[in-house]
């Protein structure tokens, strides 16, 4: 359906729900805006916006899951807290949906592997993902692109998408990740070496709605501050050469449950 278009604004989530077999009146509860002739365009546009936002957020409701390319699409955001990982709409040219995420292969993993689909946090907190990452103590943001040395030699070089002078007090990050589909040598099937990620802010841990009652299993709670480049099994490339880029450290983290949200500097 990327490529469809619809006639009026707002019934886009309509017609994917009712594709998807499933009921949308929750969605049609939210009634357009009625044009009132003391607000500006600018005004009717916002009110326009915020209903098409409504109805996003239910069509991600009624969702039993929510596939890894649509936190991996490049595409204007929601502003709802909870929902700003979400793109404001599916459809193209708008929205651009990478590939399918590739089959990790659970022996390669030596733990008992859980499902990697993510889910709504039920107190729409956010995206609960169950995907791996790589974390740096310390960043510069200032620098464009970065070589992350992790222990074992295992290197990573990696740039940042996001436009860096909205860092204004200072642009040195601390106790922040990066997080992706899948690490090396997870993949079923290799499909190319420079992937899109996310540079997070680690921000604590919240309690895994989906963990038996009193289980102590948490979620780490990762803020998106942008999207960013990454080229796995950089070490072959980078041996014997020498480069400008900015050198940090970094650890591996396997596939674990992140609460996802975006982060908002103005917030």
């Amino acid at each position: 359906m990327s490529w469809r278009m619809t006639s009026r604004p707002g019934d886009e989530t309509i017609c994917i729900a009712t594709s998807l077999g499933f009921d949308p009146s929750a969605i049609l509860r939210i009634k357009p805006p009625e044009p009132r002739e003391d607000l500006s365009d600018e005004n009717s546009q916002k009110d326009l916006e915020r209903f098409q936002e409504e109805r996003m957020v239910e069509l991600l409701k009624l969702l039993p899951s929510i596939p890894l390319t649509i936190l991996f699409a490049n595409g204007p955001g929601l502003t709802k807290k909870g929902f700003r990982w979400a793109p404001k709409t599916l459809l193209q040219p708008k929205t651009t949906i990478g590939p399918g995420i590739p089959t990790v292969r659970p022996e390669l993993l030596n733990e008992e592997y859980e499902s990697p689909k993510a889910y709504l946090h039920p107190g729409d907190k956010g995206l609960v993902a169950f995907i791996p990452g790589i974390r740096i103590p310390k960043l510069d943001v200032s620098k464009t692109r970065w070589e992350i040395i992790c222990p074992d030699g295992v290197m990573f070089r990696a740039g940042n998408f996001f436009d860096d002078s909205l860092f204004t007090k200072t642009t040195i990050l601390r106790n922040v990740a990066i997080i992706m589909p899948t690490l090396p040598g997870q993949l079923a099937c290799e499909f190319g070496t420079e992937d899109q990620a996310f540079l997070v802010a680690i921000n604590g841990k919240s309690l895994n709605p989906r963990a038996p009652r009193f289980s102590l299993k948490m979620l780490t709670v990762a803020l998106i501050i942008g999207p960013v480049f990454i080229e796995r099994n950089a070490a072959a490339a980078l041996k014997g050469q020498r480069s400008n880029a900015y050198k940090v450290s970094g650890e591996l983290i396997k596939p674990r449950w992140w609460l996802l949200d975006q982060e908002y500097l103005e917030d």
